[in-house]
């Protein structure tokens, strides 16, 4: 945990929750585990996942045949939980691929439809699923991904603006079907229903692990109460949070692991008070604060918003994500933010 390192000097730094970290300097040096399972086994785990998106994906366009996804998902029906079903047993059929070992503690309570939780790479709906079926809040251009896109509209997700457009355009935009604001959905799914349960990452991106950023205020404006759940990857060596690391190399290790182990730590469901009702940041804070202290890390002012402008400097400064913390401090300092603090 991180409450037994040593504290980092560079805590306050633009870049510090953005920057990949690993227990061994030495994790990307070739092995003997790493050449087999690279030559033998990551090449039938890709297969593997590649025939279950695309097993699923056939299954959607069966299911909704005839009516749309979007019909398919928006009432009770038989063929919506038949679907779902299918997605959750695909689901834990990739966590099983990817070699998810999870040790779960706490207990879900259902009547709190919205789980909040920290956001660390791109499995962490996988990784939710080993609990139950969950949707995400998601930005609007996933939904015109190739074969993803069909897959998180038949799963119910919600999708918002991308995290560089204003407040305003988040509560007062229409979601992709033209119905209701993206505010106004995220609270009605936080109202007990019929639908899957609603997965919200409100730090709005992925970080190291070593912290836990302030949160966006739309998993909280609606005032409903949220159930928490905190998570780490425990791998010795590799650490499969993804940050700055490139797609490819990552996803390249993540496939030579043998074991991915993960703790997962739901906690009792989080109910607002009065103040927390009239201020959603207020709400959030509290939230973030309580999840960064089950998890032992601080909780920062950091924001999505940091890591976009640490994008900028790196690709126009082109600064390597193996750099040492010293080069980035020197290539950030001139561009550092108000945002970073400890609370």
């Amino acid at each position: 945990m991180y409450s037994k390192q040593k504290k980092s000097q560079y805590e306050n730094e633009i870049w510090y929750p953005f920057r990949y970290y690993s227990s061994s300097p030495d994790f990307d040096k070739p092995s003997l585990q790493m050449i087999f399972m690279g030559i033998f086994v990551a090449p039938i785990k890709l297969l593997l996942l590649l025939f279950i998106f695309l097993g699923l994906y056939v299954f959607a366009l069966i299911c909704s045949m005839g009516i749309g996804i979007e019909a398919m998902t928006s009432s009770p029906s038989r063929r919506r939980e038949i679907f779902i079903t299918a997605y959750h047993y695909c689901a834990l059929s990739i966590g099983f691929v990817l070699g998810l070992k999870a040790q779960i503690s706490g207990t879900r309570d259902k009547s709190v439809p919205c789980m909040v939780a920290n956001h660390m790479s791109y499995i962490d709906i996988i990784v939710f699923s080993l609990i139950e079926p969950v949707s995400a809040v998601a930005k609007e251009s996933v939904s015109n991904y190739p074969i993803v896109g069909v897959l998180s509209r038949a799963i119910q997700c919600v999708f918002v603006p991308h995290a560089g457009d204003s407040a305003q355009r988040l509560s007062g935009a229409k979601t992709i079907d033209h119905s209701e604001t993206p505010i106004a959905r995220i609270g009605q799914r936080q109202i007990p229903n019929d639908k899957t349960t609603l997965l919200i990452f409100p730090e709005g991106t992925t970080t190291n692990g070593r912290t836990i950023i302030r949160f966006r205020r739309g998993a909280f404006t609606s005032g409903h109460p949220v159930q928490p759940v905190v998570w780490r990857f425990c791998n010795d060596e590799f650490n499969p949070v993804w940050v700055d690391m490139p797609i490819k190399k990552h996803l390249f290790h993540l496939l030579t692991q043998p074991v991915v182990p993960i703790e997962i730590t739901i906690l009792p469901p989080y109910y607002p008070n009065d103040d927390e009702k009239k201020d959603a940041q207020l709400y959030a804070d509290h939230v973030q604060q309580l999840m960064a202290s089950e998890l032992g890390v601080p909780a920062t002012q950091h924001t999505i918003h940091d890591m976009v402008k640490l994008s900028k400097i790196t690709r126009t400064k082109n600064i390597s994500w193996r750099a040492s913390e010293e080069e980035f401090s020197r290539a950030c300092c001139v561009d550092q933010v108000g945002g970073g603090a400890v609370m």
